[in-house]
């Protein structure tokens, strides 16, 4: 057995903790505008995460455990265009990401957090939204997966309009 020397370990253990900081940055954006432009380009509905890091016990949990989860991250990155954004009331954020955030807020009602909404970017319609969320992921995976179909129903069943 070749003894593994301390001097390959840490750049390896540093290498391994930098790469999953990196992706769970990488996963969301944080800027509405940024996020929707993605959106409209890639043509994926918007998945908008409203949270407070520093005092929503329960949007800590979803960030820590639901969206820290490989297979909620690939269906999500698959399917949408993850946006993060966080209301914090200990960290000051500066003033023109709060106003923009805070833009959002009022724009879709948003009064309780957790919320994830998801959105049609090029429209700006809410498709459906989730509140105090607190699924496994394998039930939040189900839980999107059924709203859609939900949506989808409703859209195929709607009048159309004739044509001029």
């Amino acid at each position: 057995m070749i003894p593994l020397r301390s001097s390959f370990l840490l750049p390896a253990l540093f290498a391994c903790v930098l790469s999953l900081s990196i992706g769970r940055a990488e996963f969301w954006i944080d800027d509405p505008k940024e996020a929707r432009r993605v959106a409209e380009e890639e043509e994926r509905p918007l998945m908008i995460f409203f949270s407070g890091s520093d005092w929503c016990a329960l949007c800590r949990s979803l960030e820590e455990g639901l969206f820290a989860d490989p297979e909620v991250r690939k269906f999500v990155s698959e399917h949408y265009v993850p946006v993060h954004l966080d209301f914090p009331r200990k960290k000051k954020l500066p003033m023109a990401v709060k106003r923009k955030r805070e833009q959002v807020q009022r724009t879709y009602k948003v009064g309780q957090f957790p919320t994830i909404l998801f959105v049609d970017p090029k429209t700006g319609k809410e498709l459906f939204r989730h509140q105090h969320v607190k699924l496994e992921p394998q039930d939040y995976i189900h839980k999107v997966l059924e709203n859609i179909l939900l949506l989808e129903q409703e859209t195929e069943s709607a009048p159309t309009s004739p044509t001029p």
